[in-house]
């Protein structure tokens, strides 16, 4: 039987789980690794999709509610299930592959539309525990508390790099407050944000290599942590940082003295 799981492949073992309650037993127990290099999942109002990519190529898997059960496709086949809820179904599959999945994906991009209900799509998350071994976690929201539900998930030993975006493509503020308390965060290395602007102090950023965000609003404090960052840190690589407010030059002039300007620039402390 594990050689047949072997030549049959991934979409036909989905396909096998869902055909008795003994089959998917063996499955599970086998084990079987398809050694997937990242994961697309989206989640909508009432569909789930799941890109699961490999090396050879894709195979993409869609569940949505369908009378007394749900329906999968994949491959272009559909199949019916009664008695059984879709969110259940993606989840089931969704751990049990990433939980035999033996080397750490490359990326992880989760996306959730604008028009997915909060906690009935994310809830699954805290069923089982589940740590997804990832290197780049890509995140689309439109309410951060989608982030608490997902980010702990996440294996913290093998996380990298995250990046969060906003599915309405408006910048809207970001908090981060209790984010920057989770492990996932304060282990990875590189941190970035699209279409956010985040309200969180700088302060909790200056431990990551390399940062790209915009921030509501920094203080000349907030430039010193960065300038003492960038001299002390062996791993410190680039901060690009954009922000809304920033009122305090006089105490900046003090923090780091007057800026340079080549000769025939022009500045406010332009040396005549």
């Amino acid at each position: 039987m594990n050689e047949i799981l072997d030549l049959v492949g991934f979409p036909a073992i989905l396909t096998l789980r869902k055909v008795s309650s003994n089959l998917r037993d063996f499955i599970d127990d086998a084990s079987p690794d398809f050694n997937f290099k990242s994961v697309d999942a989206t989640l909508e109002s009432k569909k789930i999709s799941v890109n699961w990519i490999l090396a050879s190529g894709n195979c993409l898997v869609c569940y949505s509610p369908h009378e007394n059960g749900f329906m999968v496709s994949c491959e272009n086949k559909e199949k019916i299930v009664e008695n059984s809820h879709y969110i259940d179904a993606f989840y089931n599959d969704f751990s049990i592959v990433l939980k035999n999945q033996k080397t750490p994906l490359e990326r992880f991009h989760f996306c959730q539309s604008t028009s997915t209900g909060q906690v009935n799509f994310l809830e699954f998350f805290k069923k089982k525990s589940l740590k997804i071994k990832t290197k780049y976690f890509d995140m689309g929201f439109h309410n951060s508390e989608a982030i608490n539900y997902v980010l702990p998930c996440l294996d913290s030993e093998v996380l990298k790099e995250i990046r969060f975006f906003n599915t309405t493509y408006k910048n809207q503020e970001l908090n981060l407050d209790q984010v920057v308390n989770l492990e996932q965060f304060d282990n990875a290395e590189k941190f970035s944000v699209r279409n956010f602007s985040i309200s969180t102090a700088m302060l909790h950023f200056c431990h990551f290599t390399t940062v790209n965000a915009m921030f509501s609003e920094i203080t000349a404090q907030d430039v010193d942590l960065l300038k003492i960052s960038a001299i002390t840190s062996p791993k410190f690589e680039k901060f690009n940082i954009k922000y809304g407010i920033f009122k305090e030059d006089d105490e900046l002039l003090e923090l780091l003295g007057s800026p340079y300007h080549p000769p025939n620039s022009t500045g406010r402390n332009k040396k005549q």
